[in-house]
Parts: structure tokens; C-alpha cells; sequence
């Protein structure tokens, strides 16, 4: 098991001359990883967002995220092309199928 531990904390102030305000966020998290295998993860995670503004247009809102993540990771690597073919001649004659063009 491993264990994750997340903040931050963001100021956005716009000065434009359209808009003029400022914005707070507030984001807080936890999580937890577990490894049965070594090709399996599952992680659980939870975060806490908070969100004000000083202008009355924007709502303020709080919000709670739950997840959950499996990632698998493959024993062997995929090979688009078997490491058994032969030579580079055999590979391009596969790919291109030129031992199949004949001319006339």
C-alpha cells in the first residue's frame, strides 16, 4: 500500500477592463494505491474542492470527487512484429507484401 496526500491553493486576479474580480480555490485530496500484483494497481482517491469569487455573477460552489482507478500493465511488452521474422528484406516484404507484386 502507498498513500497520497494533495493541496493547493489558487488566486487568480483579473484586471481587465471587462472583468474585475478576484477568485479563490481551495483543493484538498487523499489517496491510497495498492498493488496485489505487478502488472495491477488500484488506486482510490478523494479530493475537496472549494471555489469563491468576489464578483456576485460567480457562483460559489463546493465540491466533493470521488475515484477509482485500475491500471494494468502487460507481463510481456506487445510487439507489432515477431523478433523470429529473419532479416530486414523478410520485415519490408511483410509489410509492403512485395513478395506478392509481380510484373508483367
Amino acid at each position: 500500500f502507498s498513500t497520497q496526500l494533495t493541496g493547493s491553493y489558487t488566486k487568480d486576479m483579473f484586471d481587465d477592463p471587462d472583468v474585475n474580480r478576484v477568485d479563490d480555490t481551495l483543493e484538498a485530496g487523499a489517496g491510497l494505491t495498492w498493488t496485489p500484483w505487478t502488472w495491477m494497481n488500484i488506486n482510490l482517491d478523494y479530493t475537496f474542492t472549494d471555489f469563491s469569487s468576489d464578483d456576485e455573477l460567480m457562483e460559489k460552489y463546493q465540491e466533493n470527487r470521488g475515484t477509482i482507478k485500475m491500471t494494468l500493465y502487460p507481463v510481456k511488452p506487445p510487439r507489432m512484429i515477431s523478433t523470429s521474422t529473419g532479416n530486414r528484406a523478410d520485415i519490408e516484404s511483410k509489410i509492403f507484401n512485395t513478395d506478392k507484386v509481380t510484373d508483367k
